[in-house]
C-alpha cells in the first residue's frame, strides 16, 4: 500500500510539473526521505513534493540524477530510511545539526559507490557504522561525529584510499584503533577522541603522519580514550611538519624522545602517565605545548616488612631538571635533587606509615607529579598472614575491607571474657573492648579511618588468635 501511494505522489509531481527531472528511483527515494525525517516539520521545505525536484530545497540534480542533499540544521527528526540506497549517482548528504535525527544508519547508504562526501554530525544517531563503508572507494570526507555511535571502527574504513578526513569524534566507539586505517595514504585529519577506545596505537599509522611531510598540515586527535602502553618510537623517525597532535587524557606511559623530526604548531600530552624524562626532550618551544596534569605516578603500595630489613621507594620519575620532596605520614622528611628514590637500610618501628612524593621540573615548570603512596607496616613476629591459629577458629570478612567488617566466630567458644582490640601500623589502638561477646558473628564499623595495615588481636587468659586487617577504602576489588 505504501509504495502504490507514494507512486500515486510521484505521477501527481509529474503531471504537475511536465517533466520528470530525475528518474523515478531517486524521485521515490526523496518522497521516503522526506517522510521518514519529518519533512513537513522542517525549518525549510520549499518546494518538496511539489516543484521539480531540482528546486526542492537541499536537492542538487545534475543529468537527471540526484547528487546532493545537503539539508544541516533544519530540524529533520525520525530515522534516515533504506531508500536512500536507491540514490546511486549520490556524491554528497549532509544532514548535520539535528539532534532528532535518530535511528541507525542504514546499511544501503554505503552501498552508494559514488558517495564523496557524509557529513551526518551533532545528531542522535545509534547503532554500529555499518562494513558497507569498504564500498564508497570514492569517499573523501566521512563525517559522523557527536552521535551515539558504538561499537568498533570498521577495519574496511581502511579500504578508503581517497578519503581525507575522518571525524568519530565524540560517540561511544569501543575496541581497539584498526590498524586498517594506516593505509589510508591521503588523510589530512584523524578525529577520534571522546570515545572509548582502548589498547596501543598502531605502528602503521605512522603513514598518516607522513602525509605532513608533503602536505605540511596533518591533525591527529585520540584524545580522551582510554588508550594505553607508549606512543610508537618508530614515529621519532617521521618528518612531521606544522601538524597537530593530541594525544592527551589517556594512559599512555611513554613518547619516543624528539629528534629533531617533530615541528608541530600543537603537541598535547595532559592526563597521561608521563614522566620528566618522557617530556623533557619534548620542551623545545612547541606553540602549543600541553602537559599538565599527569597521572600519579607508580602503584599504591602495602607492604609489610621486618626490623632490621633494606627497602627502596622509587618516586616514579627521574628527568635533568627535577626535585624531590618525600614525605612521612604527611610531614616533609626530605628533598632535592638527587633524590628519585627514598632508601631505608635498616627498618625499624619509627618507620611505618605513609609515604609519599612530591617531584618539580624547572624546565618543565607547569606540572607536579605525585608518587602514589606506600604503606609500611612493621612484622610484630606473630603470624598475622594466617587467618587463624587453632583449627579456623578466627575469622575476618571482607578483608581487606572499605572499613565495616564482620569477626566470624566458627568454633569459639562462646565467652565473654575475650578482650578484642585493634592497633595501626603505629602500634597505636584504634579500638578497644575488654568483654567481647563473642556468642554471635560480630560487626564491627571502622569505617572512620584512614587506610591502612591493621592487627586485630583477640585474647583470653588461655588463648591469643591475631589477623592483618587491610582498610583500602576499595573494598575487596583492591
Amino acid at each position: 500500500m505504501k509504495t502504490v501511494t507514494a507512486l500515486l505522489l510521484f505521477l501527481s509531481i509529474l503531471h504537475f510539473t511536465g517533466t520528470a527531472q530525475v528518474t523515478e528511483q531517486d524521485s521515490l527515494a526523496l518522497v521516503a526521505f522526506y517522510n521518514s525525517t519529518g519533512g513537513p516539520n522542517w525549518n525549510n521545505n520549499s518546494n518538496w513534493l511539489t516543484g521539480p525536484v531540482s528546486s526542492w530545497y537541499g536537492v542538487t540534480v545534475e543529468e537527471g540524477r540526484v547528487k546532493k542533499i545537503i539539508l544541516n540544521s533544519n530540524n529533520l527528526s525520525g530515522t534516515l530510511p533504506t531508500d536512500l540506497g536507491q540514490l546511486s549517482a549520490l556524491t554528497t548528504i549532509a544532514c548535520s545539526n539535528d539532534n532528532g535525527l535518530t535511528g541507525e544508519i542504514p546499511d544501503e547508504l554505503f552501498q552508494i559507490g559514488s558517495l564523496r562526501q557524509i557529513g551526518i554530525g551533532n545528531c542522535s544517531l545509534i547503532g554500529t557504522i555499518p562494513n558497507t563503508i569498504g564500498n564508497c572507494s570514492y569517499l573523501t570526507e566521512l563525517n559522523l561525529p557527536q552521535n551515539n555511535l558504538s561499537g568498533p571502527i570498521p577495519p574496511e574504513i581502511g579500504n578508503l584510499d581517497s578519503l581525507i578526513f575522518l571525524d568519530l569524534h565524540d560517540n561511544q566507539l569501543s575496541g581497539t584503533i584498526p590498524p586498517e586505517l594506516g593505509n589510508l595514504d591521503n588523510l589530512l585529519e584523524l578525529h577520534l577522541n571522546k570515545n572509548v577506545l582502548i589498547g596501543k596505537l598502531p605502528v602503521n599509522l605512522e603513514g598518516i603522519l607522513d602525509n605532513a611531510r608533503s602536505s605540511g598540515y596533518v591533525i591527529f586527535d585520540v584524545s580522551e580514550n582510554q588508550l594505553t602502553d607508549s606512543i610508537p618510537f618508530s614515529w621519532a623517525n617521521i618528518e612531521i611538519l606544522f601538524a597537530e597532535l593530541d594525544f592527551s587524557w589517556n594512559n599512555f606511559t611513554d613518547i619516543p624522545p624528539w629528534n629533531g623530526n617533530w615541528i608541530l604548531n600543537s603537541l598535547g600530552l595532559r592526563g597521561n602517565k608521563m614522566t620528566f624524562e618522557d617530556i623533557e626532550p619534548h620542551f623545545v618551544g612547541y606553540s602549543l605545548f600541553g602537559y599538565a596534569p599527569q597521572q600519579p605516578m607508580g602503584d599504591e603500595i602495602d607492604t609489610l616488612l621486618t626490623i632490621g630489613e633494606s627497602y627502596w621507594i622509587y618516586s616514579g620519575t627521574a628527568g635533568e631538571f627535577t626535585n624531590y620532596e618525600w614525605y612521612h605520614n604527611n610531614t616533609q622528611i626530605a628533598q632535592g635533587p638527587g633524590l628519585d628514590t627514598l632508601k631505608f637500610e635498616n627498618i625499624s618501628y619509627a618507620d611505618t606509615g605513609v609515604y609519599f612524593c612530591y617531584a618539580t621540573n624547572t624546565l618543565v615548570s607547569e606540572l607536579l607529579l605525585k608518587r602514589k603512596d606506600v604503606h609500611i607496616s612493621i612484622d610484630t613476629g606473630v603470624n598475622i598472614n594466617a587467618y587463624t591459629i587453632n583449627e579456623n577458629m578466627l575469622k575476618l570478612y571482607p578483608n581487606p575491607t572499605t572499613g565495616i567488617f564482620t569477626l566470624e566466630n566458627t568454633n569459639l567458644i562462646p565467652d565473654s571474657g575475650y578482650q578484642l582490640s585493634i592497633t595501626n601500623s603505629l602500634g597505636i589502638c584504634v579500638y578497644n573492648n575488654p568483654k567481647a561477646e563473642l556468642s554471635n558473628d560480630m560487626v564491627i564499623d571502622l569505617s572512620c579511618l584512614p587506610a591502612g595495615i591493621y592487627l586485630v588481636v583477640l585474647k583470653n587468659n588461655k588463648q591469643y588468635f591475631t589477623q592483618k586487617l587491610i582498610i583500602n577504602k576499595r573494598g575487596t576489588n583492591r
